[in-house]
C-alpha cells in the first residue's frame, strides 16, 4: 500500500513527498506529545525518560526535516509531490 516514492530506499528521496510517511510521523509526534503532555513521565526510571524524551526529539526533527522539504519542492513546483 505504498506510493512511488515509499519504494526507494534512500530516505532523501522520501523526504518531504511521500504523504503516508508524513502523517506516519505526525501521529507518533501526535501520541507521543500527549503522552509526554498527560502522563507523569518522573514516574519512570532515568535511562525510561531520557529514551523517551530523545524518541520525542527525534520524531519532531523529522517532522521539522519533512515540513522543510515539503515546503521547498512547493516552493520550487516540483510536480512529485
Amino acid at each position: 500500500m505504498s506510493c512511488d516514492v515509499c519504494t526507494t530506499a534512500l530516505i532523501k528521496q522520501k523526504l518531504g513527498r511521500c504523504t503516508q510517511c508524513m502523517w506516519i510521523n505526525f501521529i507518533l509526534l501526535a501520541v507521543t506529545g500527549s503522552i509526554y503532555y498527560w502522563f507523569d513521565i518522573n514516574t519512570l526510571q532515568a535511562v525510561q525518560r531520557v529514551a523517551f524524551i530523545m524518541f520525542l526529539g527525534s520524531l519532531g526533527l523529522l517532522m521539522v526535516a519533512h515540513l522543510s522539504a515539503w515546503s521547498f519542492y512547493r516552493w520550487k513546483g516540483s510536480k512529485k509531490l
